[in-house]
């Protein structure tokens, strides 16, 4: 299974790019891979990221308003 298209402007845009250009690498975690793994579709999407979640949080949210 393909990761949903409707994600990926927004993950690569807000989230992989605010975090590349701060030097913060970002995982995608949780029910959200196994869902990939195991065929299923999803509609939430975890992120883990090595760096400041709530600077990455308030910037994300920027993005979704």
């Amino acid at each position: 299974m393909r990761f949903p298209m409707r994600w990926s402007p927004f993950l690569r845009a807000a989230a992989a790019e605010e975090a590349a250009g701060r030097g913060w690498r970002l995982y995608l975690v949780g029910g959200t891979v196994r869902d990939l793994l195991l065929g299923r579709p999803g509609f939430d999407v975890d992120l883990s990221v090595e760096g400041d979640a709530i600077e990455l949080a308030k910037i994300i949210a920027g993005f979704t308003r």
